[in-house]
């Protein structure tokens, strides 16, 4: 999905949780189920892209867009929903109004006689046909028909980005002197920045029902060659790059232009727009060099949701927003809305089994040999632990359960396209409670596996593991090697002997793969709350995570974690007691009380003789400059420095 809808600090405008739902409109039944329950629906969904993209893929366009359209009507109709918003386009205007010299301006209703230029601009067209004629006392129907859109968040690739976004991203791109432009130039749009759009999306539920179709635009004409001489200055001014353009008279450059008459937008939404072309094209040049610089990063947690608020606090804190990273859960235990989802770019769920042998039954099944779909279960024989959470197999713990969701993640990367999506993926889990930020993985060798320091049990870690997309997925590929050549790995590991975890397996099997593994230092340790299910470790109490009803699950890695903090309790040169720390963590229940508990230290020190980066308060993550903190003046400090 888009992040369209996240602000910068990582909130959405509205719950992922409860009111984003990811589905395909071209399959009726589905449709039919989610678009319910609403006032008002805008209907903007629709394929759409460059005209290179539009005009090599004129069926597909045409079929899929027409099903989504009608789809989404008859599903609000169905449903009683009262008020349905349509957003139609200039594309829908026949090529014959947009011929011959000078600028065409068109009113609404010039759309007939039909003549549009592509199965796009047809199946648009088709679309108001259908919303207009759905239209009854129990239906509010509201066309609005959009000029060309373009503003920030817009898709910018080279298969689907339109005009002003495409332009963008290969100037910046750019690496020699020439700024190769398609078409003639002389080809003319009336471009519209997205906030315009936005306003009179409002204003049409607001005036705009019933009353036929209303068009919006700027009412001015912009020829290609101008845009991309804007595009060529702002490039120079901004990033100081000289292009000479080109145009490309042997590629598509669509319609010759039409620009809007604006009569019934201004009668009746009483609206215009605000942005000119200037101002616009330099706010979405910002924006996607911007998201050019910034490497793309998944967070994947698998498994349950466990560890509690204080940990789920920390990992948005310290993980998702130092990296701009988006969140994906992958969870078999969803019984509550949590943190997690509100903030998650992607839920994906499966149910809780009770012998996930039947995900690796599912694994058997893509196997291009011919095994015996159950070879995979003599796995069992093995001394160990890593076929955990498979029925009728002696093992204990949860290994067997990690596999699974290793494999069912896999499908879901595949599945969504998510390679080509981002840059580094991260695997780990709910429950791990960050002291500071994480280590800057960006810098480090891209072509290895990337761990934190811990407890590795004779391997490699399994529950924090960092790659580029194309080691990532051979580093989770460890479940498909393992019920795919079931002979091969229970020779090798009986050979090998003794008994298996799944960080031994892990180890085995990189290897085998020619995977290097690079260590990171750790800023995290993991936490259990009572409530938290557990098939291995029960936890072990400690002072200073026990006030927050936590447990500490794995003592060395809890150790790790301190020791990168950097605490130390010790005496400055006049004999004062000092803690000092690069990420010094303190630990406070409310706002008003002065007892602190500092990780590893004392807790009793006075205000002078505390140092840090980061301290926590009221059971939140917040970053302070460094600066001497009492406890009783903490809430001021995180107050100030948030």
């Amino acid at each position: 999905m888009s992040c369209n809808l996240q602000f910068e600090n990582g909130t959405w405008a509205i719950s992922i949780a409860l009111d984003f739902c990811r589905l395909d409109l071209r399959n009726v039944d589905d449709t039919l189920k989610f678009v319910t329950g609403a006032d008002v629906i805008f209907h903007l969904a629709d394929i759409v892209a460059g005209v290179g993209y539009v005009f090599s893929h004129q069926l597909p366009v045409f079929r899929d867009n027409i099903l989504i359209n009608s789809n989404t009507i008859h599903a609000a109709k169905t449903n009683k929903i009262k008020n349905f918003i349509y957003v139609g386009t200039a594309c829908s205007f026949p090529k014959f109004l947009q011929q011959g010299a000078g600028v065409h301006s068109l009113r609404e209703n010039q759309t007939y006689p039909a003549e549009p230029e592509s199965s796009y601009g047809w199946s648009k067209l088709m679309g108001e046909y259908e919303a207009e004629s759905a239209k009854s006392n129990n239906f509010n129907v509201g066309i609005l028909r959009l000029h060309n859109v373009y503003g920030p968040y817009s898709e910018y690739n080279a298969v689907t980005g339109q005009v002003i976004p495409s332009l963008i991203r290969k100037a910046l791109n750019n690496n020699n002197d020439s700024f190769i432009v398609w078409g003639s130039g002389e080809q003319y749009r009336d471009f519209l920045y997205v906030e315009d759009v936005i306003d009179s999306l409002l204003l049409m539920l607001k005036q705009g029902m019933n009353k036929g179709v209303i068009q919006v635009g700027t009412g001015k004409a912009t020829t290609i060659k101008e845009l991309a001489y804007i595009i060529n200055r702002m490039v120079n001014s901004k990033f100081q790059k000289k292009m000479n353009i080109i145009f490309d008279n042997t590629q598509p450059e669509g319609d010759g232009g039409r620009i809007a008459i604006l009569d019934r937008a201004k009668n009746i939404l009483k609206w215009k727009s605000k942005v000119d072309i200037e101002e616009g094209v330099s706010t979405t040049m910002s924006w996607i060099a911007n998201n050019e610089r910034k490497q793309r990063v998944l967070v994947i947690i698998i498994g349950q949701i466990r560890g509690g608020e204080l940990a789920w606090k920390s990992l948005q804190k310290y993980l998702l927003r130092p990296f701009n990273a988006h969140l994906a859960i992958h969870v078999s235990n969803w019984q509550t809305k949590t943190l997690l989802h509100d903030i998650a770019q992607y839920i994906w769920t499966v149910p809780e089994y009770t012998d996930w042998g039947v995900v690796l039954e599912m694994v058997a099944k893509t196997c291009h040999v011919n095994n015996n779909m159950e070879e995979w279960r003599k796995y069992c024989r093995i001394p160990g632990i890593f076929m955990g959470g498979v029925a009728n197999c002696s093992h204990p713990g949860s290994a067997g359960i990690l596999l699974a969701f290793r494999w069912l993640t896999q499908q879901k990367i595949l599945e969504l396209n998510l390679l080509d999506k981002y840059d580094w993926f991260i695997m780990t889990r709910a429950d791990e409670l960050y002291l500071c930020n994480h280590h800057d993985f960006l810098e480090m060798n891209k072509n290895h596996v990337l761990l934190p320091t811990g407890e590795y049990y004779e391997g490699w870690s399994d529950r924090h593991i960092i790659g580029k997309p194309s080691n990532f997925m051979k580093m989770i590929n460890i479940t498909t090697e393992l019920i795919c050549k079931p002979d091969y790995w229970f020779r090798t590991l009986n050979e090998l002997r003794g008994e298996f975890n799944l960080e031994k397996i892990q180890k085995v099997i990189w290897s085998y793969m020619k995977l290097q593994v690079s260590e990171f230092s750790r800023s995290m340790f993991t936490v259990k709350r009572m409530q938290d299910p557990t098939r291995w470790s029960k936890g072990q109490s400690h002072p200073d995570v026990e006030i927050f009803g936590l447990k500490i699950k794995y003592l060395d890695e809890f150790k790790s974690a301190v020791k990168h903090s950097g605490v130390e309790n010790h005496t400055d040169k006049d004999q004062n007691a000092v803690i000092t720390g690069t990420c010094l963590v303190m630990l406070t229940p409310d706002a008003e009380h002065t007892r602190c508990t500092f990780l590893g230290v004392n807790a009793t020190q006075s205000e002078h003789g505390i140092v840090s980066d980061y301290v926590y308060f009221e059971a939140y993550m917040v970053m302070s400059l460094p600066t001497l903190a009492a406890a009783i003046r903490i809430y001021e400090i995180a107050e100030l420095n948030q």
